[in-house]
């Protein structure tokens, strides 16, 4: 029987046994049938009770904060516009995806633009536009009636001041165009709806869409910097805390992580991982990076005293 040492030296001088090793570990994740790895009934239980003593710690919050801060200090400003940050096609790419026409549903329309903030947003948008017009309006035209032989000039511009002046006095305007925009706002809101979900528009929303794409791309990567960087890494931690809390105090949490992994078990079938990815082309492809990467860490473990320690152990001499 070999002591720790005879094996240790031919594991290090000898890289065909851990290659083997590594070849064996994808050959048996390949030959797995892929719902032995997503078992409802046995990760829904230890999924939950993780999440749940992951938020109970203390450390957690001044992680995320820490992390966050991090990241943002990483990203630097640049005047190169966004585009350049990425192949030159893909802006190209994303405009053609923008582009081809998509009809939300009515409802969920509704939903999303029909509620009390947007209205608070469109009253007040309507309101001052309104209100602008009119004292605009009151304030341009003058009363030329009175000039000889004026004629059709004269008829026209009486006519402007007739409009004007059919809401009052300009104390009374601003009255006149809240009172208006309130009957007018919800007619306002189902227009939108209406446009944005019906088909025959699906056309103009698809080309706004795609016109969306290289508008964005053109401006200069700082502007975006700019937005990150409004984010307060302590709210933002606040925030995800009261999610993350919100989600590990629910009662059915461990019902319902049950109830989607089931649904991938059933979407999945019998079938192995191999026959997953089969006529794919991503196991020949990303096999040989995978498994170079996995030789060299296990080729490093393998060098190290800890994997020493742990191979004296198995063989008894510790």
């Amino acid at each position: 029987m070999n002591d720790a040492a005879t094996l240790l030296q031919r594991l290090r001088s000898e890289p065909s046994h851990v290659d083997a090793l590594v070849e064996l570990a994808l050959e048996d994740l390949l030959a797995t049938p892929a719902r032995a790895l997503v078992d409802p009934a046995a990760l829904a239980g230890p999924l939950a009770a993780g999440l749940r003593d992951s938020i109970a710690s203390a450390g957690l919050r001044p992680w995320i904060e820490r992390e966050l801060a991090a990241a943002l200090a990483l990203v630097r400003p640049s005047e190169r516009p966004l585009r350049e940050f990425g192949p030159p096609a893909l802006p190209g790419a994303l405009a053609g995806a923008a582009r081809r026409p998509f009809t939300p549903g009515r409802e969920l329309v509704r939903a999303a633009v029909h509620h009390a903030a947007m209205r608070g947003l469109m009253r007040s948008i309507l309101h001052s536009t309104l209100l602008d017009f009119g004292k605009k309006l009151w304030s341009a035209v003058p009363d030329t009636s009175w000039i000889p032989g004026a004629g059709l000039r004269s008829k026209l511009v009486g006519v402007a001041k007739g409009v004007a002046s059919a809401v009052g006095s300009e104390s009374m305007l601003e009255e006149r165009v809240r009172v208006f925009v309130d009957g007018a706002l919800v007619t306002a809101l189902d227009m939108v709806v209406e446009r944005i979900s019906d088909p025959r528009f699906a056309g103009e929303m698809a080309q706004w869409r795609a016109d969306l794409v290289p508008a964005m791309a053109a401006q200069p990567q700082r502007l975006y910097v700019a937005e990150l960087h409004k984010l307060k890494v302590e709210e933002a931690a606040a925030d995800v805390m009261v999610v993350l809390e919100a989600v590990a105090s629910w009662p059915a949490l461990e019902q319902e992580i049950a109830a989607a992994l089931a649904l991938v078990v059933e979407a999945l079938g019998d079938r192995s991982v191999g026959a997953i990815l089969e006529g794919s082309g991503l196991v020949e492809v990303w096999r040989p990076l995978v498994q170079a990467r996995a030789r060299e860490r296990a080729g490093a473990l393998v060098e190290g005293e800890a994997f020493a320690g742990w191979l004296r152990r198995l063989c008894g001499e510790v």
